[in-house]
């Protein structure tokens, strides 16, 4: 199962933030990069937390992206690289894409389209 990917809406502010439930800081403080952070439970022990930067609104799902398995203080970063199919995995996976898809629907995030590469001909 593929993880969906998402891009930070360019009309967020950071009251649409705080509407959503972010709140200030990051799991890495860093005084010269402000940041707001949101957690969301995925599935049992499992929660994903989302960082985006409030000085630059800069954001990617890969980078700003953090699974965390609370139980054992385990992360699964990057979780986008992990190729698991096990049926735990994939439940996290299904509930991953449809908190994010929540926040397609907050209007938050868009859903970016995966690429379709083309074929090229030999000669």
């Amino acid at each position: 199962m593929k993880i969906n990917h998402y891009e930070l809406r360019e009309d967020v502010t950071i009251e649409k933030l705080r509407e959503i439930g972010f709140h200030n800081g990051g799991w890495m403080p860093n005084i010269r990069e402000p940041k707001m952070m949101y957690m969301i439970p995925l599935y049992r022990e499992i929660e994903l937390y989302i960082e985006i930067n409030i000085a630059t609104f800069e954001f990617n799902d890969y980078d700003n992206t953090f699974i965390i398995d609370d139980d054992f203080g385990q992360s699964y970063y990057p979780f986008y690289d992990d190729k698991s199919e096990s049926e735990y995995t994939l439940k996290v996976k299904k509930a991953y894409n449809k908190k994010m898809d929540s926040l397609v629907k907050k209007g938050l995030l868009n859903k970016i389209e995966p690429k379709i590469k083309k074929k090229t001909k030999i000669k």
